[in-house]
């Protein structure tokens, strides 16, 4: 094929690109414009698809480029050839074709058509010559072309009367005319441009296209000259700062970051004042992306423009010290709030030094004020960026402070809270081993606070990131001897193996001398007397599988035959965290059946921790779960679990009264929450009339919640597959019907009408989805049945109350 670039080199090779291209060539020589415009349109897909990848062929397809624009051509065929000639400009900017011939012959046709009367032809032409600016074109000083080029889109950017499309595509070309060619304009070209594209950003209709423009030209390499007009756009774009107006709010952040960062020593004090005051306003919780957008801008400030540190404290910091208490506040917009925090330690000004930006921090917790987990660890992550900006001394004279806080009796769990937090961060980055930290933290699981015992956790785990020669070993002798605080000691090894997952190969790389020694530990755990920890060892073999999957899944797999159950449950149940967005797709799918086949063991445990990871992983990796469903025994068994079975129900007595237990119960769920999840990912994998049938059968389920599964999963099949549905509609209506007719007892509890009326609802929204099928009034009884509810008051409103419900949901048979 004719190669091509990005994510298109697969598609070029199931493409032969050759052919096609030729086989189009072939067409275009033909008399028919209709067949032309056609042939520019497949090519424009092909290099889309392609990603470029028609260098080769350039050469042959321009001249016919060149006659669909010529001055006679057709309307619709310009249009058709200069979309195509935008598109190529465009996709092969970075390729070593070289349009210089090119534009000398195409030249005089665009600019023509960039004078066109048709609105449409001059919008198109203004973009190829915006995207000649950039391509490979070899320009030259004094080019005649650039000259004309610019005399073209000057003309239509002057001109008011026109179509509002012209002028923003006159807009856009004209800022990457400047921003790519200035050098080879003339000074009083510049000279006359300028003027025009600040009063094109003073006017409503093109402010938002004309601020992208001085954005361009702000971030241009040529490092143009904006000083007659900069004071100006800066003035206007504080003003835009204050509109209803979103979009333009984005946009004014965005180019006056760019501008601040290129000219920002060329900006009057006053100035600063105005866009600082108009920022801090825009720093909000319900607000993150302009949020993110402001504190960006305010970190561009504070770097080219120090002298407004003064001003950032006096208005920004308050807000940002309020938006840290926010359990919302997450993304970029906590980046760019500790980005902040880290400049401003850097610049360490007067009135805003490290230790008074620290104190600042702290007192949101020390002062008193409830602050949530959430905000407790942005905190956090605001108290490192400021230690890792403000050197080793500070750091260090921060941590001891740390130390001797969290050593105190006097203080109290929320600050507590914030510095386990807070050394845990510092942690991941520098080594704090040399301050023991691991004997303050430890003592901290004696904590009688679960959530101080879970920070502490965190906390080392997080260390060991930046230390851990020190600190691995460490946590896996403490999981060894010290019984008590094994749970939370697997949970820093949790945290540690994360951290890592993330970090990818380099992660990997940093945990390889350590695999053996994590590994025999964790298998050692599996089958430990308490869920929780083995869940939390389960959690880390999973974590260790995505980074060493050669050795951790066949010693997991070994497992699966275990004589202890707690074992084989933990060995499944590991793959749920295996089985993400990095998952090890070659080595899993060696393997998975193995693991899936403790679906059929005899032990409740270990098939709830089968049917748990299958449901993960039909969710995040549905073509690993593929070809294991090929083979019947995977649906027959999830069906078997959906049958309820009375001998794995048992009586407990409870003083003078028997209470019933039905250990089949979460199964039952599971496996229901696993044929929902196989109905959305695999849906062309089932067999409808099977799966309906299992359906239908817990539809009268002793227990409510798996009746409303039930519901939740026939309403889907109705709405998929309305035939298969309609042909068991008769049969289904009774267990509706029984429900929707089911009376509260007289001596029932509040929360047992409750239930019933939710799950008479449920029943209702079913019966509602039922009723909207094609031809589901030739179904007699369920036709009777629905027709019956009219005449009962109480089903009637509740009918209709649904009814109303699902159409303000949009909830339709195409839906």
């Amino acid at each position: 094929g004719g190669g091509g670039g990005g994510g298109g080199s697969s598609v070029a090779r199931l493409l032969d690109v050759d052919k096609i291209v030729k086989a189009i060539g072939k067409q275009l020589k033909e008399k028919n414009f209709r067949t032309k415009e056609r042939c520019f349109e497949v090519l424009r897909e092909l290099v889309t698809i392609l990603d470029g990848g028609l260098a080769a062929h350039l050469t042959s397809l321009i001249p016919d480029l060149e006659k669909a624009v010529e001055k006679g051509a057709k309307a619709s065929l310009k249009i058709e050839a200069l979309l195509l000639l935008s598109l190529i400009l465009e996709k092969h900017k970075g390729s070593d074709f070289s349009f210089s011939a090119y534009v000398k012959r195409l030249g005089p046709s665009v600019l023509q058509c960039v004078g066109d009367s048709n609105y449409k032809i001059s919008a198109v032409a203004l973009k190829v010559c915006g995207k000649l600016t950039s391509c490979n074109a070899d320009w030259q000083p004094n080019d005649a072309f650039i000259t004309n080029m610019y005399q073209a889109t000057y003309s239509r950017l002057g001109s008011i009367d026109q179509d509002l499309e012209v002028k923003e595509s006159a807009i856009t070309t004209m800022g990457l005319l400047v921003a790519q060619l200035s050098d080879k304009l003339k000074p009083e070209q510049m000279g006359a441009c300028l003027p025009v594209l600040l009063e094109r950003l003073k006017n409503e209709t093109t402010r938002i296209t004309s601020l992208k423009a001085f954005a361009t030209i702000a971030s241009s390499p040529l490092a143009v000259d904006l000083s007659s007009v900069c004071s100006d756009a800066v003035l206007e774009c504080s003003t835009f700062l204050r509109k209803n107006d979103r979009a333009l709010k984005q946009a004014a952040l965005t180019t006056l970051n760019s501008v601040i960062t290129r000219y920002g020593d060329k900006i009057a004090q006053d100035l600063y004042e105005a866009v600082v005051r108009e920022l801090a306003g825009l720093i909000s919780e319900t607000e993150l992306h302009l949020t993110h957008l402001a504190l960006q801008l305010c970190d561009s400030i504070v770097r080219h423009a120090p002298a407004s540190i003064p001003l950032m404290q006096a208005h920004v910091l308050p807000r940002a010290t309020t938006l840290l208490q926010s359990s919302l506040l997450q993304g970029t917009a906590l980046g760019s709030a500790k980005r902040l925090f880290s400049t401003l330690a850097s610049a360490n000004a007067p009135g805003c030094t490290f230790a008074s930006l620290l104190d600042q921090l702290l007192a949101i917790v020390y002062n008193g004020q409830g602050v949530t987990r959430q905000s407790t660890q942005s905190i956090a992550q605001c108290i490192s960026s400021l230690c890792h900006a403000a050197g080793p001394k500070a750091r260090e004279e921060t941590i001891k402070r740390f130390m001797k806080e969290l050593s105190s009796a006097d203080t109290n769990e929320q600050v507590k809270l914030l510095l386990l937090h807070s050394v845990g961060e510092v942690g991941k980055e520098e080594d704090l081993s040399a301050f023991a930290v691991e004997n303050v933290i430890v003592t901290s699981f004696k904590s009688s606070s679960e959530d101080t015992k879970s920070a502490a956790s965190h906390a080392l785990g997080s260390v060991a990131v930046g230390a851990m020669g020190t600190y691995l070993p460490y946590i896996l002798k403490e999981i060894q001897s010290q019984a008590e605080s094994r749970y939370l000691l697997l949970q820093s090894l949790r945290q540690l193996l994360t951290l890592k997952a993330a970090q990818g190969a380099s992660g990997a790389g940093q945990m390889a001398d350590y695999v053996s020694s994590v590994m025999s530990l964790l298998l050692a755990q599996c089958a430990a007397d308490e869920e929780g920890e083995r869940s939390m060892v389960a959690e880390c073999l999973g974590r260790l599988a995505v980074l060493f999957p050669g050795v951790v899944l066949p010693q997991l797999r070994t497992q699966v035959s275990s004589d202890s159950a707690f074992t084989r449950a933990t060995a499944v149940y590991a793959l749920k965290f295996t089985i993400t967005d990095h998952a090890p797709m070659a080595e899993l799918s060696q393997c998975l059946t193995d693991f899936l086949l403790l679906l059929k063991d005899s032990e409740v445990i270990v098939r709830r921790a089968a049917l748990t990871s299958l449901n993960s992983a039909t969710h995040n990796k549905p073509s690993l779960i593929r070809p294991v469903m090929a083979s019947d025994w995977l649906m027959n068994t999830l069906y078997g679990e959906t049958v309820y079975k009375k001998e794995m129900v048992r009586t407990v007595n409870l003083g003078p009264f028997q209470h019933k237990v039905d250990d089949g119960a979460e199964l039952r769920k599971l496996a229901l929450a696993c044929m929902d999840t196989l109905l959305d990912k695999c849906p062309d994998m089932l067999g409808t009339p099977a799966f309906l049938q299992h359906v239908q059968d817990r539809l009268s389920d002793e227990l409510d919640d798996i009746q409303q599964a039930a519901y939740q999963l026939l309403s889907k099949v109705a709405v998929r597959e309305p035939h298969c549905v309609r042909e068991v509609l008769d049969s289904i209506s009774e267990p509706l019907n029984i429900v929707l007719s089911k009376k509260a007892k007289e001596n029932a509890s509040p929360q047992d009408i409750e239930r019933l009326n939710d799950l008479q609802r449920a029943a209702m929204m079913t019966v509602v989805v039922l009723h909207r099928m094609e031809d589901s009034h030739t179904c007699l009884k369920f036709q009777q049945m629905f027709d019956g509810m009219q005449g009962d008051p109480k089903l009637r409103q509740l009918l209709e109350s649904v009814t109303a419900d699902s159409e303000a949901a949009g909830m339709s048979l195409s839906g």
